[in-house]
């Protein structure tokens, strides 16, 4: 319960309503133009800004960027100083 009230207002400032379970946060959108890329790296952005404010970090390690659809551009992304690898598939326990 604690953590649901800590985490309220991860999405303060972001375009879109990132996906929220326990430990776990989903940021996703449609990007079929260069603009759509510029939000996604935008709502990045105000995530990283939101974890420096609270002073808790993202575990690097466990964030991936999924492309889905066949010619996707498979833009590359940045969560702070890092490069975020790309993932061919996800486990999603949420229902």
């Amino acid at each position: 319960m604690l953590l649901n009230i800590f985490i309220n207002d991860l999405d303060n400032g972001t375009n879109c309503a990132p996906s929220k379970l326990a430990d776990d946060t989903k940021l996703g959108g449609v990007v079929d133009t260069p603009d759509g890329c510029a939000v996604i790296q935008r709502n990045l952005n105000c995530l990283v800004k939101w974890a420096e404010r609270n002073i808790v970090k993202f575990n690097k390690r466990k964030c991936e960027v999924l492309h889905l659809r066949r010619n996707n551009t498979t833009h590359q992304y940045v969560l702070g100083a890092d490069w975020l690898e790309s993932s061919l598939a996800e486990e999603d326990f949420e229902s």
